[in-house]
């Protein structure tokens, strides 16, 4: 299933679940019609992503004031009526020092925008027109703060490009350590949890309570058998 079928399924009921490989096809389409290049060469070219919000879906992003809205700490929001995303203005000096976490805030606005409400081929935004999705800084999610969250993981790092990156440092016999997922972090431009969330969502690896990493949870268990 396409990512407009599944768009229409979705616009109106926002707490279906969208399963991982629909949120691929989803994100792939997009990427695909901005153009960015959607197979592995050798390194990793971050998803430009505040070109793709206003310039290819002609959304503004700005800073503003968020605070007051809740008593939790809001990040951004987004303002379907007005196609607008507002970062909070509080928030800046946390996104200058971890650029990662600004693009995902952004990428998670744009997936409520993609997956909620988005007026496509017709339907209506009349019924969001008063609402506004808000990027919290708390650990409990609704199902729409989660499909935000998987779409901005799937976006800014396109299983087409992190599989086969992982798999090559493998085939070359490169040890994955913590110091490698930083610099990972860094050239997908985002935060270290959302690419280790990432990675193990793709079973790609596993990181134990105590910050060791495994290839998989399965050689976790068995290591942990061991002793």
């Amino acid at each position: 299933m396409r990512f407009s079928q599944i768009m229409k399924e979705n616009i109106m009921a926002t707490n279906r679940f969208i399963t991982l490989g629909q949120m691929r096809d989803i994100t792939s389409d997009i990427l695909s019609s901005t153009g960015y290049p959607l197979q592995w060469k050798g390194s990793v070219e971050a998803v430009p992503i505040e070109d793709i919000i206003e310039i290819d879906y002609g959304l503004e992003w700005k800073w503003g004031d968020l605070n007051g809205i809740s008593e939790e700490l809001v990040m951004a929001a987004l303002y379907p009526g007005t196609r607008e995303i507002i970062l909070n203005q509080s928030c800046r000096e946390l996104f200058n020092e971890k650029y990662g976490t600004m693009m995902f805030s952004l990428a998670h606005e744009f997936g409520h925008w993609i997956l909620h409400a988005e007026d496509l081929e017709g339907l209506q935004l009349d019924l969001f027109e008063n609402y506004v999705f808000y990027c919290r800084s708390n650990r409990e999610k609704s199902r729409i703060e989660y499909q935000a969250d998987l779409f901005a993981g799937c976006l800014l790092m396109p299983e087409t490009i992190i599989v086969p990156m992982i798999q090559d440092l493998r085939n070359t016999k490169m040890e994955i350590t913590w110091q490698r997922l930083y610099r990972i972090a860094n050239d997908f431009q985002v935060s270290i949890s959302a690419l280790t969330t990432r990675l193990e969502q793709l079973k790609l690896l596993y990181i134990d309570s105590r910050k060791i990493i495994y290839r998989s949870r399965e050689e976790a268990m068995g290591q942990q058998k061991l002793f």
